[in-house]
């Protein structure tokens, strides 16, 4: 981020609104393995999630076998 006091004053109002107000997120591409995804799913900081669908990856990630 730029380090100017016009940025910094916009992202200081932009925290501050989200801070009070929250933020709501309509849609998001989430990847991850299986584990890493329930523990995504308990983090105290996520109100509330609905999962319309999964989709199972063509890729394999070879890291982990």
């Amino acid at each position: 981020m730029d380090n100017s006091e016009i940025k910094s004053e916009y992202y200081r109002k932009a925290l501050n609104y989200v801070e009070s107000n929250g933020i709501n997120i309509y849609g998001v591409l989430v990847h991850g393995e299986a584990r890493e995804l329930l523990q995504f799913l308990n983090n105290k900081n996520i109100k509330t999630i609905e999962i319309n669908g999964v989709l199972p990856s063509k890729y394999i990630n070879l890291l982990s076998i």
